[in-house]
């Protein structure tokens, strides 16, 4: 019960920090996606159909707080979870740098594709180089993030444990 707890309120600061907070342009356009911390974080927790379940709600939430498309961030979420599901089977470990390329290949993944493919469904064109320079960017900010909070966790707790597990 608590376990889920903290997963829901992690998701619903990340979604609420992201949607309110981080909404302007940092500088050089390097705003972190923090829902792409939330994925990987439980992708770590969880597994199975509640580590989908959970990815689920997280798209659910950037659903009802975006302007895009009804259900799109859902099934984007759904999707990667299941992803990471598979990567994390197939990882033999999962140390801070594991943690750290997993967030940024989600951050990556999430800023290219979902705008392509959405200017693909509304027929508009959409500049690929101008997207991927700025989920490069975006990424490295997210990852750069990650790594803080890497950092943070392994000289609090002081060990070698598994990565907020």
């Amino acid at each position: 019960m608590v376990r889920s707890f903290s997963i829901l309120c992690s998701i619903y600061l990340a979604v609420a920090v992201q949607s309110s907070v981080i909404v302007s342009e940092w500088p050089a356009g390097c705003r972190p996606f923090l829902p792409a911390l939330v994925l990987v974080a439980i992708a770590f927790w969880s597994n199975g159909a509640a580590a989908v379940a959970w990815s689920a709600s997280v798209g659910l939430l950037l659903d009802g707080l975006s302007l895009e498309r009804l259900g799109v961030q859902l099934a984007w979420a759904t999707l990667l979870g299941c992803g990471l599901q598979v990567a994390i089977a197939n990882v033999r470990s999962s140390g801070p740098i594991t943690w750290v390329g997993m967030v940024f290949a989600v951050a990556m993944v999430w800023r290219v594709v979902l705008p392509l493919g959405l200017g693909f469904l509304d027929g508009r064109s959409v500049d690929a180089a101008g997207v991927l320079a700025i989920a490069i960017v975006e990424a490295a900010a997210t990852a750069g993030l990650a790594a803080a909070i890497v950092c943070g966790d392994r000289w609090v707790l002081g060990s070698s444990r598994r990565v907020i597990a």
